[in-house]
């Protein structure tokens, strides 16, 4: 495979959609929702502070910091195209063949997304999840997806399904508890 530059894999687009990595300037400037820092480094659109997502954003950078080969990988803040306002994110738990995921599903990333509340029920979710996975396979060949979802997340449980994933066990994450595990693949 072609390696990709590094301008290849900073923004990804779908229709509706583009996936703009964060970086760790950004991540700062979201962890403080510094509004200033944060135009200054982006032409989107955060209306909503990340308050939230304060857990979620260290632990992303921590891995960002740990291992910089992660950054195509890393989270990015998902934006509608036409107006540039931020919905949500999205982005891998870690690089492809995880030792955590490689008994189950060598080869498999787990995908992790979120979309805020005002903007669900759009089909937002769907369109994000899909034009990642593509561009996982398109980037590096992944066939091989995870998500794992809280039996009480009845969107997330409904968009598994749409997108074809299949359940394959069940997990304790030791912050959100009992996670169902679904395998999807291209």
């Amino acid at each position: 495979m072609q390696a990709l530059r590094e301008d290849d894999w900073r923004i990804i687009v779908s229709p509706r959609l583009s996936f703009t990595l964060l970086s760790i300037p950004m991540l700062d400037a979201l962890i403080d929702f510094d509004r200033d820092e944060i135009r200054r480094l982006t032409a989107l659109d955060f209306q909503m502070p990340w308050t939230e997502e304060i857990d979620f954003l260290k632990l992303r950078k921590g891995n960002l910091l740990a291992d910089p080969d992660y950054a195509p990988w890393a989270p990015r803040a998902i934006a509608r195209r036409d107006d540039h306002v931020v919905i949500g994110h999205i982005g891998f738990h870690t690089r492809p063949d995880a030792d955590y995921l490689r008994d189950r599903v060598p080869g498999g990333v787990e995908l992790g997304y979120t979309i805020f509340e005002p903007y669900r029920g759009r089909g937002y979710a769907r369109e994000a999840c899909r034009a990642m996975m593509h561009w996982a396979h398109g980037f590096a060949g992944v066939e091989k997806f995870v998500l794992s979802i809280g039996p009480d997340n009845a969107a997330s449980l409904a968009i598994a399904g749409k997108l074809g994933f299949q359940k394959i066990g069940e997990q304790i994450d030791e912050v959100d508890g009992l996670e169902f595990v679904f395998l999807g693949s291209l």
